[in-house]
């Protein structure tokens, strides 16, 4: 289900991807207790929230914002830069008001579990009251919610998997049974910068390639993209290498839109992985339910996945600069 509106800085509306009802029906490990908990995916353009009836395990209600940090700027560089002008209690406040005003939208009494999940200058730049639980980030590049997108994916009991968060930023993780393998690519200010819905802009450009009307060196209008693509495209083939993978999932605001066959076209995936992907919604989010529902589960997985995680990074790898000229072209 695609609800893209074609404006990825005017929407909160991915929140309404059916990923939180399917992840129930698929629970097989639900801890019921008593009380009402509540799921925050702290994103750098749209914070979503889930309200949960844990006796239950169902979600009782929904809602999402954008982040008004974005006041700052619409990417993490520009807000870490903020911060570090002397902008970083602001930066904090307008965050803790934004989701405690959310809270009370959701809930009128007080919750007895609340879990955060966020890239890592989020999770920075927001100042939990106690008792919140605000997922750890797994390195220095890779945030809390990538574990949580991890966690949400791994029920399905797939031994090799690539999870490709493409928001904001590009974030990878790769899974190879019980090896953990990450990556971030700066993709998303380059989406941003196409003035209209990232993956509408994939779309088109890749209707055009298959009508011929665009060449595989792409036009000044698609520079944007060709340059984010090909920093995504070089990280999934550093991190993947011969490793044979048994699924692709593809989340985050602009990843969990895209069909697979337009990321192919385009260049953002190779056809062998293109034909293993699919679209699963908002996995940070997923996840931070999961943690609620199934905490015993979910809190032993998060710890093999910490304990397991290695991180490269991008612009230190010797082969990067290669890759990422080579596939430039569409």
């Amino acid at each position: 289900m695609n609800l893209c509106t074609s404006n990825c800085l005017a929407c909160g509306k991915c929140a309404g991807l059916p990923v939180l009802d399917s992840f129930h029906m698929a629970a097989r490990n639900a801890e019921k207790r008593d009380g009402y908990g509540i799921a925050v995916d702290l994103g750098t353009t749209t914070v979503a929230m889930a309200l949960l009836d844990l006796s239950s395990g169902r979600v009782t209600a929904r809602h999402s914002f954008l982040n008004p940090q974005r006041a700052f700027g619409a990417d993490v560089i520009s807000r870490s830069r903020a911060a570090d002008e002397g902008h970083q209690e602001e930066l904090r406040r307008v965050i803790r008001e934004a989701v405690t005003e959310g809270i009370s939208r959701l809930f009128t009494g007080q919750a007895d579990d609340v879990c955060v999940a966020g890239n890592t200058v989020m999770t920075r730049l927001f100042p939990a009251l106690p008792g919140e639980r605000v997922l750890p980030c797994l390195s220095e590049l890779i945030g809390g919610d990538i574990l949580a997108g991890l966690l949400y994916v791994l029920p399905e009991g797939v031994g090799r998997f690539l999870l490709i968060d493409l928001g904001t930023n590009g974030e990878m993780a790769l899974y190879d049974n019980g090896k953990l393998t990450l990556t971030s690519a700066a993709a998303g200010p380059a989406f941003e910068r196409e003035g209209k819905g990232a993956s509408n802009v994939i779309e088109e450009c890749a209707s055009l390639l298959r009508q011929g009307l665009i060449g595989k060196t792409g036009t000044h209008k698609t520079r944007d993209l060709q340059l984010a693509k090909s920093a995504v495209r070089a990280g999934v083939e550093l991190l993947v290498g011969d490793t044979p993978l048994d699924a692709v999932y593809l989340a985050g605001g602009i990843g969990q839109a895209i069909a697979p066959e337009d990321a192919v076209t385009v260049g953002l995936l190779p056809p062998e992985l293109g034909r293993k992907a699919h679209p699963v919604g908002n996995a940070s989010l997923g996840g931070a339910v999961r943690l609620l529902l199934e905490p015993k589960a979910a809190e032993r997985d998060m710890e093999r996945l910490q304990a397991a995680a290695v991180s490269i990074n991008l612009a230190e790898h010797p082969a990067f600069s290669d890759l990422f000229m080579r596939h430039i072209d569409f």
